[in-house]
């Protein structure tokens, strides 16, 4: 039981994660477009709309973590995670997505913000009710 309970609350921990979640996304994302074969998941993921709410998702992980936190001073493999998922992934999606993505349509932009602002909501609450804010 303890270790179900110890998953459990390793899992909760990783789904609150703002960050861990959209790299996940973009990574769900990437193998997608160049794993799938041409059909409807592929022409999905192709589309202006979420191709631009992925770019929009994982550019909001880099500049919040940022503004939040920042330039933590940290050393060697900490260092070179934290710019991967933080600068490196985001500014890499943001450039494929300028460079290749299709920007003829836009019509879901005000469905975008409902995650992070959900999400935003979700984080006090949470950290409220449980006493426990990550922070670095």
């Amino acid at each position: 039981m303890e270790e179900i309970l110890a998953i459990t609350a390793i899992l909760g921990l990783f789904l609150s994660d703002y960050t861990s979640l959209r790299n996940v996304l973009v990574l769900a994302w990437v193998c997608v477009l160049v794993l799938e074969p041409p059909g409807i998941i592929q022409k999905v993921a192709i589309s202006a709309n979420v191709a631009c709410v992925v770019t929009f998702y994982i550019m909001t992980v880099g500049i919040s973590n940022y503004l939040l936190f920042g330039f933590p001073p940290l050393k060697w493999i900490n260092l070179i995670e934290d710019t991967l998922v933080h600068a490196v992934i985001p500014l890499l999606i943001f450039i494929f997505w300028f460079a290749f993505a299709n920007k003829e349509e836009f019509s879901l932009v005000p469905f975008w913000l409902f995650y992070p602002l959900s999400y935003a909501v979700y984080t006090v609450l949470h950290g409220k009710w449980t006493k426990l804010f990550l922070i670095r």
